[in-house]
């Protein structure tokens, strides 16, 4: 299992939000490809073609810690009773993920706000949050 790293939309949102933290992957910006190297870089850092491609959680933990943004990610399911060869069992299935954020200071809660949308997968509600939560920087 891997983590994802961000989109290159939003790793250019980032490099403007004056993220600098050290990452192993870079988007190249004019070639739209992402690269990998094995010692972690502040690629926001010197060349203008290069921008930080962060995986997404630790954006998540950045966003925490330095702006006290929180982002949770979370599901709707669906629960059905499916009798599995006679035993009783359900199952639930995800019908779609969702998103808040939450902008804390000093621990009290001043501000939610909530997906408005629907998304297919974990990772693509929190792509959406992520890039939502940096318009509030």
């Amino acid at each position: 299992m891997e983590e994802e790293i961000v989109s290159l939309k939003t790793a250019k949102l980032l490099k403007e939000k004056g993220f600098h933290e050290r990452c192993r992957a870079y988007w190249h910006t004019t070639a739209e490809l992402p690269h990998c190297e094995l010692s972690p870089c502040d690629y926001n850092n010197g060349v203008e073609f290069y921008t930080s491609a962060p995986t997404q959680a630790s954006v998540q933990r950045w966003l925490r810690e330095v702006h006290n943004i929180v982002i949770l990610v979370g599901c709707v399911c669906d629960f059905r009773w499916i009798d599995l060869n006679c035993t009783g069992e359900s199952k639930a299935t995800v019908e779609y993920w969702d998103y808040d954020i939450t902008v804390a200071e000093k621990w009290l809660y001043n501000n939610t706000i909530q997906a408005e949308n629907k998304f297919d997968t974990y990772e693509d509600a929190l792509e959406a949050a992520i890039e939502k939560a940096l318009t509030l920087i």
